[in-house]
């Protein structure tokens, strides 16, 4: 499990309230409906991200390609 740590946000009432009615519905603490949001909107952040560079044509050249499969093609046994 990954190492946790303690924040402190403050939410609307209304939202507060929404959380804990999925929390309720779905039989989890708000805790753990608060974490499955952060991770969610974190997900879609770095697809967002991801998408833009790649519409701006910044794509990782055929030298770091190879190179990165060249690390794997190393650590993989050959079969035969």
């Amino acid at each position: 499990m990954d190492e946790t740590v303690e924040l402190t946000v403050r939410l609307p009432v209304t939202l507060q309230r929404r959380v804990d009615t999925i929390a309720q519905a779905l039989d989890h603490p708000r805790a753990w409906v608060i974490e499955r949001a952060i991770e969610s909107f974190v997900e879609l952040e770095t697809i967002k991200q991801a998408l833009a560079e790649a519409n701006a044509g910044d794509f990782a050249s055929d030298a770091e390609v190879d190179q990165v499969f060249g690390k794997w093609r190393n650590r993989t046994p050959h079969a035969g």
